[in-house]
Formats: C-alpha cells, structure tokens, sequence
C-alpha cells in the first residue's frame, strides 16, 4: 500500500503538469473545449503512471522470486550432489 501512495502522489503531480503544459499549447481554443480536454488528460496521465510505476514495482519483486527459487534449487541440488543443467 504504501508504493501505491508514493506513486500517486507522483502521477497526480505529473497530470498536473501535462495538463497545464497543454493549456499553454491549446490555449487558443474555446473554453468548452479545454473543459472536455483537461480532465481527459489528466485522467490519463495519471492511469498510466499509476500503472507504469506498479507494474514496476510488480516485476522486481517476480525477480526477486526468481532469484530466491534459483538459490533454493542450487542449495537443494548441491545437498543431493546432482548439478541442473542451466
């Protein structure tokens, strides 16, 4: 829960700016238009670095497993004395 925190905070930080980054660039069109704009891409940016930053922190811990399951079938191997075939 607590990475979830960390990368909110982040992604709401970062929607703010992409927003304000696209009123300074769209800022010619009308109001309504930039009323329909903003909270699109907020939304957006904030859904992907969300999930970006989660599935970050998903992959290094599947590697960590992978790490830990590879020591445990080395120690298990070397106890047995057979060697895997890597």
């Amino acid at each position: 829960m607590k990475w979830m925190l960390g990368s909110l905070i982040g992604s709401v930080l970062g929607g703010i700016v992409v927003v304000r980054i696209a009123e300074a660039i769209l800022g010619g069109l009308s109001i309504g238009v930039l009323s329909i704009v903003r909270p699109i891409l907020f939304v957006g940016t904030t859904t992907a670095i969300t999930t970006q930053s989660g599935m970050s922190k998903f992959n290094a811990r599947i590697r960590s497993l992978r790490r830990i399951t590879t020591a445990v079938e080395d120690r298990i191997s070397s106890i047995v004395d057979t060697k895997p075939k890597r």
